[in-house]
């Protein structure tokens, strides 16, 4: 099916159709059309998450989303491990179980609520996107922007955790900006050094920025941060001017654990600026 034909499709069913034949829609469309015809080059960083993850491995996905993460995950913490799935618009939330269940990922446990810094409930906002909400987009701090506002429950990273059966090695954060509040809930994870996914909210460069701030956690916790160069198949150092979106998280343990991935890791004396903007 054409990329052009899916994308009208999707915009007709979500102004003729009701909200919950939508929903049906999406919940068979996603797992069994889209999930199979992924590939690297839609999500780059997961050529690292697959070289990092063993059987048995625990991790968590906050901000899940439709699952695209959590599957590979799964699949990669099978047989043995767990896998935590959190994601806070219900709606997303219902379509994210029916890709568990389709998938069956059974080594998946799905929990709706927005990671943040304490626990009780928030709203967060859906931003317009033309005539339709873009839930890849909510968040819980874009209240100045137009879309739909949802009440969500709240909760922190150390108390989710909790539910794990093992301590957790992974963790991927996708939170909209409002990925240095949720840190400040996650005291207790971060002592025990799991590699870390991050996507940051802004220049990690300007002193003042939220992503400067988690620079600054996690260097005092002995993390260095790293970005995955899908074009050269590389895994950088980040150093000053590289602006990736998305950044990992690893101390020198974590690199070990890589020796053997697909790809190359740039040495730390060798690494330079890359200018990038993703």
């Amino acid at each position: 099916m054409p990329k052009q034909f899916r994308t009208l499709f999707r915009s007709w069913a979500k102004r003729v159709l009701p909200s919950f034949a939508v929903d049906r829609l999406q919940g068979w469309y996603y797992p069994i059309w889209v999930l199979p015809r992924a590939s690297d080059s839609d999500e780059p960083d997961l050529v690292v998450v697959r070289a990092f993850l063993r059987p048995g491995d625990t991790a968590i996905d906050a901000g899940a989303n439709y699952g695209s993460y959590t599957d590979e995950m799964a699949s990669c913490v099978a047989p043995g491990g767990q896998v935590l799935a959190i994601e806070p618009i219900p709606r997303t939330f219902r379509l994210l179980k029916a890709v568990v269940r389709y998938r069956r990922l059974q080594a998946v446990l799905c929990v709706n609520a927005a990671v943040s810094d304490r626990k009780g409930v928030a709203e967060m906002t859906i931003p317009e996107m033309g005539d339709a909400l873009n839930f890849y987009r909510a968040s819980l701090d874009r209240s100045e922007v137009s879309g739909e506002r949802v009440s969500v429950e709240t909760d922190t990273l150390d108390s989710l955790a909790s539910q794990l059966e093992e301590a957790p090695g992974f963790v991927k954060l996708d939170l909209e900006g409002h990925e240095r509040t949720a840190l400040a809930g996650a005291s207790r994870l971060l002592e025990l050094s799991p590699a870390w996914l991050l996507e940051l909210p802004d220049d990690p460069d300007d002193p003042a920025s939220d992503a400067a701030s988690i620079e600054k956690v996690m260097q005092s916790r002995g993390y260095a941060a790293w970005w995955y160069d899908a074009e050269a198949r590389v895994l950088r150092r980040r150093k000053r001017g590289a602006r990736p979106v998305n950044i990992f998280y690893f101390t020198e343990d974590h690199l070990e654990r890589l020796r053997d991935a697909p790809f190359d890791i740039e040495p730390a004396n060798q690494a330079v600026s890359h200018h990038v903007n993703m």
